[in-house]
C-alpha cells in the first residue's frame, strides 16, 4: 500500500507490516466487534497521513534512518525507515513484545 500527496513523503507499507495490521484488525473484530476494528483501521490510516506529513515524528532507534512511532490510542509501535522522500513501514509491534 502506498500513500503520497504532492509535497509530502511517500509512505509504503511492506507486506509484513500489512500482515501485522491485518492480524490486529482480525483479532480486534473477533474480540470486540466490527466497530472497534474499524477504529483500529482509522488509526492506522491516520498514522499513514502523519508519516507522510512529518516522518521524523517517531523516535530514532539504533540503526540510521530507522524510527519507531508509538501510537497513542492503541498499544502498538510502527517501525519504519526513511530513504530520501520515502517512508517505508516495516512492521507493527504490540507494546508487550517491544524490547
Amino acid at each position: 500500500m502506498q500513500y503520497c500527496v504532492k509535497n509530502m513523503y511517500k509512505v509504503t507499507w511492506l507486506k509484513p507490516a500489512l500482515d501485522d495490521v491485518a492480524k490486529i484488525v482480525t483479532y480486534t473484530k473477533t474480540e470486540w466487534g466490527i466497530a472497534q476494528a474499524d477504529k483500529i483501521v482509522d488509526i492506522f490510516e491516520q498514522t499513514t497521513r502523519f508519516l507522510s506529513e512529518s516522518p521524523k515524528i517517531g523516535k530514532r532507534v539504533r540503526r540510521k534512518n530507522v524510527y519507531a512511532l508509538v501510537l497513542s490510542k492503541v498499544p502498538f509501535v510502527v517501525v519504519y525507515e526513511m530513504k530520501g522522500q520515502d517512508v517505508i513501514v516495516n512492521k507493527v509491534i504490540h507494546m508487550s513484545k517491544r524490547r
